[in-house]
């Protein structure tokens, strides 16, 4: 890829530590989700994670 074209990622768009087990998993954030193992920066992303990926309110009604 030529230099001017590669791609800049975020510190906060990052996640894992390099193993298997932590892959997609944000490890660095100081809010811990009570539903997976997600570390959240800021106590906003947290709550925002939960009222979109895991508020029952919020889920769609493909399954009914």
């Amino acid at each position: 890829m030529p230099e001017e074209s590669k791609m800049e990622i975020s510190e906060a768009a990052k996640s894992g530590d390099g193993t298997i087990a932590n892959v997609g998993i944000k490890v660095g954030g100081k809010f811990k989700s009570p539903v997976n193992n997600q570390l959240f920066d800021t106590k906003e992303a947290l709550e925002m994670h939960l009222k979109y990926l895991h508020d029952p309110k919020k889920a769609s009604n493909l399954e009914e």
